[in-house]
């Protein structure tokens, strides 16, 4: 059997693959916050997500986050939530844009697929590609793990050490890769 080319994914498809991609990464955020808030309220699992999932907008998620980390339990880690919060904030946006968005396939480049505003698709430029899409899943695989391992963290407390003093700073770029560091280590 003669080697064949594999056959090329139409732009359309794999905008779309992108899409449903972003969608269940940003789900996954979704889910990390219901298992924080169970945590900080100590109930079931359910009832933080049935919680969480009756608030319909991730500002007053964040406000009961942020209230509730300031029992005197968890306040010693609220600056790590601190920090969480400004970098969800972009990606609530761009998941805004992924979920709302038009998918558009330029005709004169069918090669260019991308989700467009409608004021976008009306004749201006922007819009998010296939590459943007799918970077903004990866960063909400890596905030999904530095809401988790914080999650865990709020749970059973380690001694102290290391992942002490990252969870009592505000969280940022870096924190993932130290943390991801110290589990590696251990």
């Amino acid at each position: 059997m003669p080697d064949q080319d594999p056959p090329q994914i139409p732009p359309a498809s794999q905008l779309a693959a992108a899409r449903i991609y972003a969608i269940d990464a940003y789900g996954a955020i979704e889910l990390a916050l219901s298992i924080l808030v169970s945590t900080l309220l100590g109930v079931d699992v359910r009832d933080g997500a049935a919680i969480v999932m009756r608030m319909t907008n991730t500002r007053s998620r964040y406000a009961l986050i942020s209230d509730l980390l300031q029992k005197p339990a968890f306040a010693p880690w609220r600056p790590f939530w601190v920090g969480l919060e400004k970098m969800l904030k972009p990606l609530d946006a761009t998941r805004n844009n992924v979920v709302h968005w038009m998918a558009v396939v330029n005709l004169d480049s069918p090669a260019d697929a991308s989700l467009r505003s409608v004021k976008s698709f009306l004749g201006g430029q922007g819009g998010l590609s296939v590459g943007e899409i799918a970077a903004f899943a990866q960063d909400c695989e890596r905030m999904n793990t530095l809401i988790t391992l914080y999650e865990q963290f709020l749970r059973k407390p380690h001694p102290a050490g290391a992942y002490e003093s990252i969870f009592r700073s505000k969280a940022d770029d870096q924190s993932l890769k130290a943390l991801l560091r110290i589990l590696a280590e251990s």
